[in-house]
């Protein structure tokens, strides 16, 4: 069987026996249905070895309710052995039970899996449209969307850039191990000591080291020690991961922009691998979507609150220009002003003073300088002195108009912090509530890929089992064939002999016979010479001579036909020679076997060996 290919046929066991339901086949004779039914097994197996569980399932259902159709028909029934030993239904019925089993198995644990992961991933997406929903209305920052753009209304205004990273590319890196990186964190370095990834290729480069214009070399030599044999093997990594709090782009004179700058433009002979890139969102987001590989997560600290800018100054400056307007010079240098006879002598420091009460700022951190104004002077000096107040009022009015919109300025600065404070709470609530669940649906989904991982190991470790069982069975099966064909040619060889040995066996026969007649013969012809002898011995012993020879003129044809029978003895015996058993001795008589070097063995020695005593090679069957 292959690789397991995924789920893609159906949900469910059910769903699949839905797809697998026959139509109407009432209509159809018994031998179209049984092969219909073989075609659907045949395709059923090759499903199976192509790993497609599902669609083998499908077939090997199908062709049990094939079968199921097949034993109701009326044809089948009539003749049910013949259909049954020609199409293979009962023996491909079985296996096709068995194999349906041990597929529902399979496909029910898989598909528990898949809806496992389904669930987690729905509680995912859930989680996120939770904290979505948590936001503030109007301009949003979603931690968990792979873009980090400003959303209003649901659309996004700017396209993510190549330069940037997300946090989950960031997660999934840190997961992976296969490609090298650096995270250059340009927090403050307190913000690193307290908070920070628990990674080993972070390292902390903080904000005071980067000013405009520094060069990679300044930067290093003001780096704590611990991290400088990292800063010093940046040139060697894949990825050189820059962020700061929030940060989603190199904007100017920003920490990471100055970085960015010094790695690539005053970095002078060092060659990077890769352009420095940008976390999206920053260290907060990277926080917010994974606290479980952070130490000690916690939001940027807020010693105190934000103070607008003071007014001081501006009103310190406003009351040098008033003062210096009325004595007609732009500085004080301490000389007195004129005044009327009839009204009292006023300083400068007396209108401050009363002025700085008036308006609440009588501790402003200004002292004007001593100018006094006399009595007895003329009416034009009088005139000015009074246009001098006059305009003093009238800037103190304009003063307490800007007081006031300070004081509606402050409270309405004091009312934003506080709903500030509020949603700070509400996403700390959140972030505190939500955490552990993430964590868990996190290390969950861990789980699972852990476990799918060590099942693939098992599923290549058995394709690769797999595959020597088949090179193996391949490797048999071609000495089987092999076995076969050697055991052919031996059986083609044995009948060769056995036609020889027929052949010889007539011929003997034959020759046998012509023997017999000529032995036959023989003994006549002696009984004739001896009968002859005799009477010749009669006539000798009579003293006559006989009257003609008795002797036969021609030639006697022993010596030819003793020759001719010693050359069929010897033929005889050449030949029992080569039918002798090498375990008896014997002559072997019909049946005669032999190995596959056509070394011959007598039927009665046969079944007490298995490997010839010759060559020592195995008998093959009989």
């Amino acid at each position: 069987m292959g690789v397991l290919k995924p789920l893609y046929f159906g949900t469910d066991l059910s769903n699949l026996q839905k797809s697998a339901k026959l139509g109407d086949t009432s209509k159809w004779n018994a031998k179209a249905l049984c092969q219909s039914s073989e075609k659907v097994f045949k395709e059923a197996v090759i499903q199976k070895d192509l790993g497609d569980e599902e669609k083998a399932y499908v077939f090997f259902y199908k062709y049990i309710e094939c079968v199921q159709k097949i034993n109701k028909n009326p044809e089948f029934k009539k003749d049910a052995k013949y259909f049954t030993s020609m199409y293979n239904i009962q023996k491909n019925s079985k296996k096709a039970i068995v194999t349906l089993e041990a597929l529902a198995t399979s496909l029910e644990k898989r598909y528990d899996e898949k809806n496992e992961e389904k669930n987690v991933a729905e509680k995912i997406a859930k989680l996120d449209l939770d904290l979505k929903s948590s936001e503030s209305k109007g301009s949003k920052l979603d931690v968990n969307s792979n873009i980090d753009t400003p959303i209003k209304n649901g659309i996004a205004k700017d396209e993510p850039k190549d330069y940037l990273i997300t946090h989950q590319k960031l997660y999934s890196l840190i997961n992976q191990k296969s490609t090298t990186f650096f995270i250059l964190d340009t927090r403050p370095a307190a913000d690193y000591h307290n908070s920070s990834m628990t990674i080993p290729n972070s390292l902390s480069v903080p904000e005071m080291c980067l000013r405009p214009g520094t060069t990679a070399a300044s930067i290093g030599k003001n780096l704590k020690v611990e991290f400088r044999s990292q800063w010093d093997r940046r040139t060697t990594v894949d990825m050189l991961i820059l962020c700061d709090w929030t940060g989603s782009d190199f904007l100017p004179d920003k920490p990471v922009t100055v970085l960015r700058d010094a790695i690539t433009k005053w970095d002078l002979g060092a060659e990077y691998k890769n352009p420095p890139y940008l976390l999206q969102g920053g260290f907060l987001k990277f926080l917010y979507a994974y606290p479980h590989i952070v130490r000690a997560p916690s939001e940027p600290r807020t010693d105190s609150k934000p103070v607008m800018p003071s007014l001081d100054l501006e009103i310190r400056e406003r009351l040098r220009a008033e003062i210096s307007q009325c004595t007609g010079k732009g500085d004080y240098d301490g000389r007195e002003v004129p005044r009327s006879k009839t009204e009292p002598p006023v300083t400068i420091d007396g209108a401050c003073s009363l002025f700085g009460k008036a308006a609440g700022v009588a501790d402003l951190p200004f002292t004007a300088p001593k100018v006094c104004v006399k009595r007895g002077v003329s009416n034009d000096d009088n005139a000015s002195s009074n246009k001098t107040l006059t305009d003093i009022d009238a800037r103190k009015c304009h003063l307490d108009q800007l007081l006031k919109e300070r004081s509606h300025l402050e409270e309405a600065i004091n009312l934003e912090l506080s709903q500030f404070g509020k949603h700070k709470e509400h996403v700390g609530s959140i972030i505190g509530s939500k955490s552990t669940e993430m964590k868990n649906l996190i290390l969950a989904a861990e789980k699972y890929q852990k476990e799918n991982k060590r099942k693939m190991q098992k599923i290549n470790q058995a394709d690769q089992d797999l595959v020597d069982l088949e090179r193996r069975l391949a490797e048999v099966r071609k000495i089987k064939v092999d076995l076969k064909n050697e055991c052919q040619t031996n059986e083609s060889r044995i009948v060769e002999l056995n036609d020889k040995i027929h052949k010889l066996e007539v011929c003997m026969d034959k020759e046998l016979e012509n023997a017999q007649v000529e032995e036959s013969n023989i003994e006549s012809r002696i009984q004739d010479l001896k009968r002859k002898l005799s009477e010749l011995d009669k006539v000798i012993d009579n003293g006559n001579a006989p009257s003609k020879v008795l002797t036969d003129p021609t030639p006697q044809p022993e010596e030819t036909t003793k020759s001719w029978i010693d050359f069929i003895d010897k033929e005889i015996d050449e030949k029992e020679r080569d039918l002798e058993c090498p375990v008896c001795l014997e002559v072997a008589a019909s049946p005669i076997y032999m190995c596959a070097e056509s070394h011959l063995i007598c039927r009665n020695c046969r079944p007490k060996l298995k490997n010839c005593p010759e060559c020592r090679m195995k008998y093959g069957a009989k």
